[in-house]
């Protein structure tokens, strides 16, 4: 599936519960929860990102304090 298809199947979904209330609630939290867990596994992406490419430099500058043979 593409986006538009996506899309177009999530408004399909939604017309079915617009009349509901409590049911619009507990797909905007739903929602709202696929975000937040979006975030924060992006975050966390960056994280290890950043630990790797210290982890690299610390590796550089140790090979570099090594007495060459």
């Amino acid at each position: 599936m593409n986006a538009v298809q996506i899309n177009a199947a999530l408004h399909r979904e939604l017309s079915y519960i617009v009349t509901d209330e409590v049911l619009m609630e507990q797909a905007l939290k739903a929602l709202r929860q696929i975000r937040r867990d979006r975030r924060i596994s992006l975050a966390m992406q960056r994280l290890a990102e950043i630990e790797k490419e210290d982890a690299e430099l610390k590796a550089g500058e140790e090979q570099s304090h090594l007495p060459k043979t």
